[in-house]
């Protein structure tokens, strides 16, 4: 994924990836120019995996969708998450339910929300 430059959608949903693979996604991300759909839902990347992605997408500018239902990520990883909303310009769509994040989680999301003005679907 890292030089392919072809492929736009990845569904890698009930691949049990875990945070070691979100970290190595997360490192194709950066550099990738063609993704604009990943599918990790249900992957048990939990918090660790989820600052990770959050990393890249800070400074990836292609994805448009992306699915996190399901991966045990807690009020940390939603917070990591939120850090990257307040940088990124082209997610469009983010599925975070079936998660952990709690009411902590919510409030750094919802404070992102003042500042993002591309997302327009946020799944809880």
């Amino acid at each position: 994924m890292k030089i392919n430059s072809t492929l736009t959608k990845l569904i890698l949903e009930h691949s049990k990836i875990g945070d070691e693979g979100a970290r190595i996604l997360s490192e194709a991300l950066i550099i990738n120019t063609s993704l604009t759909s990943l599918n990790l839902e249900r992957n048990e990347i939990g918090d660790s995996g989820a600052s990770k992605i959050s990393e890249s997408l800070k400074i990836n500018t292609t994805l448009t969708v992306l699915n996190l239902w399901g991966n045990k990520i807690g009020a940390e990883g939603a917070s990591k998450i939120s850090e990257s909303l307040k940088i990124n310009t082209t997610l469009t769509k983010l599925k975070l339910g079936k998660n952990g994040i709690g009411d902590e989680g919510k409030t750094k999301l919802s404070e992102a929300m003042k500042s993002n003005t591309t997302l327009t679907v946020l799944q809880l």
